[in-house]
């Protein structure tokens, strides 16, 4: 245990994603918490948007203040500790920058079935905290850098897959080619919707109840007209499994679809299978803390 202890200090990117996992928000320690009554009276005289920021802040002080709870937890993966599988877990890489908002009851919870948290764990994701001002605000000016590289994963009515998103990047590319240069008969090539190696994305991956995740989506639309919004095309419930109700077949996991996300931007099998091990991992040990079966069972649970 010494020695982990001693290589999270030697890795700031390792220890970064761990305190992003264990602690609520920076600043937040110790922070005093308005009895109901006061609570209250301030939500009462706040408009809509303060509204929710002073129900979020007040559930992250809460929550940080109850030492006790969280100290029966694992920081990192929200087990038990005695159910803890971080070392079944292993950091890898991808190529891309990814972010995950999760929504702020979901982050308070804290509860053994969110899947979000293993894409900060494993893939090395930014986590921001919907109802956090300054978390909102960050990733709005990430996502302002470079618009047409980033995209939400989020199957709404307007979606793209996968491959109108390449098709739409590369036709701009083509288009700005060829305004910066004289005309050239080889930049008429057709357009294809291979994934190029090199190609670095911007991708937010919503964390939250179907209800929380279309609330965030509706705020982050808004907030950066033109996002972009891709949807999966072959995300399978009977590959990823679930530890929550789902309405429909598609409503996986969300480190499930984070992880078919990958797959369709082109991520070896050998990354992917490993990832679908990890998740089956979680998935078996909630099963033992729970004591109850899953909602949705993988066809074949992988050992990772």
């Amino acid at each position: 245990k010494k020695r982990g202890n001693e290589e999270d200090l030697a890795h700031p990117a390792k220890r970064q994603r761990k305190q992003q996992l264990s602690s609520s928000q920076p600043g937040s320690q110790g922070a005093p918490v308005d009895d109901k009554e006061a609570f209250h009276k301030k939500l009462k005289a706040a408009d809509a948007e303060e509204r929710l920021y002073l129900s979020a802040q007040r559930r992250l002080d809460l929550f940080h203040n109850d030492t006790a709870a969280r100290a029966r937890q694992c920081g990192e993966c929200w087990m038990l500790r005695d159910f803890c599988f971080c070392d079944k877990l292993r950091e890898v890489n991808v190529r891309h920058d990814l972010h995950v908002l999760m929504h702020f009851k979901e982050r308070t919870q804290h509860v053994a079935s969110n899947t979000g948290k293993l894409i900060v764990k494993v893939l090395g994701a930014t986590l921001h905290v919907f109802g956090v001002r300054e978390h909102e605000e960050r990733l709005v000016e990430i996502l302002k850098r470079d618009p047409r590289r980033s995209f939400v994963l989020f199957p709404a009515k307007d979606a793209v897959t996968m491959d109108v998103f390449f098709e739409r990047l590369q036709s701009d590319d083509k288009t700005k080619n060829n305004n910066d240069a004289d005309d050239d008969e080889s930049k008429t090539d057709t357009l294809t919707t291979q994934r190029p190696n090199d190609e670095k994305l911007t991708i937010v991956i919503l964390d939250g109840t179907w209800s929380n995740a279309k609330t965030m989506h509706r705020r982050l639309k808004n907030a950066v007209p033109g996002l972009t919004r891709v949807t999966l095309t072959n995300a399978r419930t009977s590959e990823f499994g679930a530890t929550r109700k789902t309405a429909v077949m598609h409503k996986i996991t969300t480190f499930g679809a984070c992880v078919q996300m990958l797959r369709e931007l082109g991520e070896s099998e050998s990354l992917i299978t490993e990832l679908v091990g990890m998740a089956h991992a979680s998935l078996r040990a909630y099963k033992a803390q729970s004591k109850k079966p899953l909602h949705f069972e993988p066809s074949k649970l992988l050992s990772s």
